[in-house]
């Protein structure tokens, strides 16, 4: 906050080294100046399945990737898969922070109920955004096994600032979207 750089390659330089050291590994880290941050794609959302309306008999709020069960079937699953009912507790204040989670798989171990159960386990996790969304994508990879996986985070603001980490195992972009619960 409060500080001056020279460029959008100094911040996202400032925003690797500090995500290098906190994950262990290399991270890439690019600043999209190309939009005015009004133009957002309206259709990404309406391009997956909503998980909201599972039902669950959840009452056991621990973050377990153990929870990510492999469909029913012997068939793989591909598709983009969203929640709006995505909490976990912020580190520092231990205040909620609420967002929509949006995962697109190809090819992977996947059922729709396991992956809305593991995100409702996060409701008592204290995390931030950023390595929340980073231990999703380890987790999503490491029990499914996908083919590619990309995993968008659409936090709530605080203080009016937009938190929407994103990971992907393919050289892509962040969507360019907003949940309606910011």
């Amino acid at each position: 906050a409060m500080q001056v750089f020279d460029s959008k390659y100094a911040v996202a330089d400032l925003i690797a080294t500090h995500l290098d050291e906190r994950l262990g590994k290399p991270c890439k880290v690019g600043i999209d100046t190309t939009t005015n941050g009004f133009e957002f794609d309206d259709g990404f959302i309406e391009q997956s399945h909503r998980l909201d309306y599972i039902p669950l008999g959840v009452s056991d709020f621990v973050v377990d990737k153990a929870l990510l069960a492999p469909r029913r079937s012997a068939d793989r699953a591909s598709g983009r898969y969203h929640t709006d009912l995505f909490r976990c507790l912020c580190p520092i204040s231990g205040q909620p922070d609420y967002a929509t989670i949006v995962v697109t798989v190809e090819n992977a171990w996947l059922s729709a109920e396991s992956l809305l159960a593991y995100f409702f386990a996060y409701r008592e996790h204290k995390g931030f955004h950023e390595s929340t969304i980073e231990q999703i994508f380890c987790d999503i990879q490491e029990v499914c096994q996908p083919q590619t996986l990309s995993v968008f985070g659409s936090f709530a603001r605080r203080g009016g600032i937009d938190i929407c980490p994103f990971r992907s195992s393919e050289d892509e972009s962040a969507p360019n979207w907003r949940s309606g619960i910011c």
